[in-house]
């Protein structure tokens, strides 16, 4: 065990912890949502299996461009306000 096992978390990680779980929960929340869309789509299970399969293709073109910008965005600081 170091020092570093019995400090607190600095603010950076438990930003980056927060940001995680962030995009964990959108994620989540984008494949329940679009599941649910398409077993509620009002097309034909031909011409959503189609749709569907085309847009699978494009996510992890589509998942490279969002972690890109993600990246290349500066961290935003949270600033504490005294009690």
């Amino acid at each position: 065990m170091s020092l570093k096992d019995l400090l607190p978390p600095s603010r950076w990680e438990r930003e980056k912890k927060v940001r995680k779980q962030v995009a964990v929960g959108a994620t989540v929340g984008l494949t329940v949502s679009a599941v649910a869309g398409v077993l509620l789509a009002p097309k034909a299970g031909k011409e959503i299996r189609e749709e569907l399969v085309k847009n699978i293709q494009k996510l992890p073109v589509k998942a490279k461009e969002l972690s890109a910008k993600t990246r290349s965005q500066k961290p935003t600081e949270i600033t504490e306000e005294p009690e």
